[in-house]
């Protein structure tokens, strides 16, 4: 489905709960829970067939309780039959889509959510910056990236509560993610300077021109090229506009296009190498310049 494309392939389900089982086994006395970003079902209503309870990370909070549709929520599971049938359905349910991980809480859930209740926001670190976004750490396209942008302390106060956070990664498979260094303190809010937010901004610059080419071009997309591949053109297009200077988002978006509509050959021609070195082209124009070169895969 279109509105279920992202650059993640599906997820090797059997592969995930046989390396995870162990973990889940030899550490009965934490809490253990699948987190997911239930934003990734709102518009379509999905809701996970899994029986219990979840815990809803946003619900009863004065800043986000409105968002609660679209919250992290954790789904409790362990080592009994009934606990991996509950991960297995939500891996099932997530497969392809950059919303699911696991935690390992030291303390009830509950106190998790409490916990984490005022890290949903990114602050701006600036004096009188007044500023703050939204954090979705519960996206994994976003979760990956933290421990290598936010300070220690800020990583320390997402990923202390934790003995193990696991996300499924863009191939589909189980991937651990790092502790903060040992004797790290945690922060009491996450802020970051203007620098790291632009830095995060780029490095998610792929994403947002995968969903534009979703959106224009979904019929060029094979359904049966592994989605990460796909994704990977969007990280080499993108990265050939930052060496040549590309920051116009049309310009950009006709890169990808080019890289799409070539299994990203294209990005790899000399005329298309040419045509940006010599910027031969008018800001907005790239577009109608890759077009005119007449190349066969386009």
């Amino acid at each position: 489905m279109k509105s279920n494309y992202y650059g993640q392939n599906f997820t090797s389900t059997d592969a995930v709960v046989e390396k995870l089982a162990p973990y889940l086994l030899n550490n009965p006395e934490l809490h253990w829970a699948v987190l997911l970003d239930s934003a990734f079902d709102y518009e379509s209503g999905a809701k996970p067939d899994v029986v219990g309870n979840q815990v809803n990370c946003y619900s009863g909070l004065d800043d986000l309780d409105d968002l609660a549709p679209v919250a992290p929520c954790l789904y409790p599971i362990d080592a009994t039959p009934g606990g991996r049938l509950v991960c297995e359905k939500l891996l099932e349910h997530a497969s392809g889509r950059p919303m699911l991980s696991i935690v390992a809480s030291l303390k009830p859930l509950a106190a998790l959510v409490e916990t984490w209740a005022p890290l949903h926001w990114l602050y701006a670190i600036e004096p009188g910056d007044k500023q703050r976004f939204a954090l979705r750490f519960a996206d994994t396209r976003t979760l990956p990236l933290l421990p290598e942008f936010l300070p220690p302390s800020d990583w320390q106060a997402l990923r202390g509560p934790l003995a193990f956070w696991f996300v499924v990664d863009r191939a589909g498979a189980l991937m651990a993610l790092p502790a903060a260094p040992d004797g790290t303190q945690a922060s009491k809010r996450i802020a970051v300077d203007a620098k790291t937010l632009g830095k995060m901004v780029d490095r998610a610059m792929p994403d947002t021109l995968l969903q534009q080419m979703v959106e224009r071009a979904f019929d060029h997309i094979d359904p049966q090229q592994p989605r990460l591949e796909v994704f990977k053109w969007m990280q080499d297009a993108n990265a050939l506009a930052t060496e040549n200077r590309i920051s116009n988002m049309e310009d950009l978006g006709a890169l990808a296009y080019c890289a799409l509509l070539s299994d990203g050959a294209a990005l790899k021609h000399g005329a298309v190498l040419e045509l940006l070195r010599q910027k031969a082209y008018a800001p907005g124009g790239l577009d109608d310049a890759l077009a005119a070169l007449k190349m066969p895969s386009l």
